[in-house]
């Protein structure tokens, strides 16, 4: 107890009323400890060891406030404030002049647990540390099982699941982006190839779909055989953002599916692929109910209703047109500024009372070249003048836009069906809006 008195500078019968100022001196040492303004000295060591090593047996000094540390390699290079409180009755401010300990300690600030603190003594500061690296192997594991179910679940609506515990239990109606990709010819690649082969393309194909997505904050919904399923919207990004991300990324999605053409006979060890590989894209934008859909056995987190339906179909009708990514006036509207669009057509689709104005993806806002520029403007003319029944116009202004632009598939699907109107004409109160057959 002498000793412990003698160093610390406090004596028993003057504690009260020193109380005050050590406090405030103890406050400014462990602040110029902090700031590397003042290294512990042997004298502080030795001080901090015997205190340690008393403290468990000596009574008359519970409720005093001790300064402890840990001694070692690198005291004094760093330290590591920290107040633990009352622990078995006695005040303690701990602080550590290990560098490794304070570096432990930012680094799981910073939510790195791949480092633990050595454990030096059997007393209270022994303990604290192997409590401490007990808590980092839990967080490890909770670690690994997040980055093992992140490939399972989308890793944006963990974290939003997480952020927003009421997302999980309350469904409501949101203005959401919806988008569902195809890969064309599915079923003709998977007949003519082997099961491991197969199993390498649908895998570098999904791979290679899926990362525009995500890199655009879409949210992965579903994989269905080798259709995507993804969505945009509140409240994972802003509502005024979705329609130009799903754009960009079906943007980026088109020109991924080109690479990836060129490396599958390379992955594969062929010459040629069987048939070439093609995508197909819809999107639509509109309310959908968003929620946690399912049972007791199995819940998902997803997006329901009219929107959803509206993009599945849409999806398809780029087979009519020979495009790649059609996309609902909704979204055109919310991404024209970004995007360049051109109109396509009008269709009736299924579960939908109204036609349905559908608009081509082609580039970045300012992206395209003068061909394309001459290509919609004479499209957009020989579509006019397809849904005033003047027949001949449109097929000009069809021919003129597959000058600029030669092997265009809506242009070619215009005039086809040009061709079979004028010796079926369409009744007299017909609107310019075309059927589509199918799902």
């Amino acid at each position: 107890k002498d000793v412990l008195e003698k160093r610390f500078g406090r004596r028993e019968e003057a504690r009260e009323k020193e109380e005050e100022t050590k406090d405030i001196a103890d406050a400014q040492l462990m602040d110029q400890l902090a700031r590397r303004q003042v290294r512990p000295t042997r004298e502080h060591n030795a001080c901090i060891a015997n205190a340690s090593a008393k403290v468990k047996t000596v009574n008359d000094l519970r409720d005093k406030e001790l300064i402890l540390g840990d001694t070692g390699p690198g005291t004094g290079t760093r330290s590591y404030p920290k107040v633990l409180g009352d622990v078995f009755g006695y005040k303690f401010k701990i602080v550590s002049g290990f560098r490794s300990s304070s570096d432990v300690f930012l680094a799981m600030e910073r939510g790195e647990v791949g480092h633990t603190l050595p454990v030096t003594t059997q007393d209270e500061i022994g303990q604290l540390s192997i409590a401490f690296n007990h808590m980092i192997e839990q967080l490890r594991h909770n670690e690994k099982i997040r980055q093992t179910f992140g490939k399972y679940i989308d890793p944006q609506v963990v974290k939003g699941l997480n952020d927003q515990p009421a997302l999980a239990v309350e469904g409501k109606r949101r203005i959401m982006t919806v988008m569902f990709c195809d890969m064309k010819g599915f079923s003709a690649l998977s007949e003519g190839m082997t099961p491991q082969g197969l199993v390498k393309v649908m895998n570098s194909y999904l791979t290679a779909m899926s990362a525009p997505i995500h890199d655009h904050q879409g949210i992965l919904d579903k994989y269905i055989g080798d259709a995507i399923m993804a969505y945009w919207g509140p409240p994972f990004v802003d509502e005024a953002e979705q329609a130009r991300l799903a754009c960009l990324a079906a943007l980026d999605m088109v020109r991924g599916i080109g690479l990836l053409r060129q490396e599958l006979p390379e992955l594969l060890g062929v010459r040629n692929m069987p048939m070439e590989l093609d995508i197909r894209i819809g999107i639509a934008t509109g309310e959908a109910l968003v929620g946690s859909i399912g049972s007791e056995f199995m819940m998902s987190y997803t997006v329901m209703g009219d929107t959803v339906n509206l993009a599945s179909r849409v999806e398809p009708a780029n087979k009519i047109y020979g495009s790649h990514a059609l996309v609902s006036e909704a979204t055109a509207r919310m991404a024209e500024a970004a995007i360049e669009l051109r109109e396509i057509d009008r269709l009736f689709v299924n579960g939908q009372s109204q036609a349905q104005t559908v608009f081509e993806i082609m580039g970045v806002k300012g992206g395209l070249t003068a061909q394309q520029d001459v290509l919609r403007s004479r499209y957009a003319e020989g579509l006019a003048a397809y849904r005033a029944r003047r027949f001949d116009d449109a097929r000009a202004g069809f021919n003129a836009a597959l000058a600029a632009v030669p092997g265009d598939g809506p242009s070619l699907a215009l005039l086809k069906r040009i061709e079979g109107m004028q010796g079926n004409p369409p009744p007299s109160d017909w609107d310019g809006a075309w059927p589509v057959v199918g799902r």
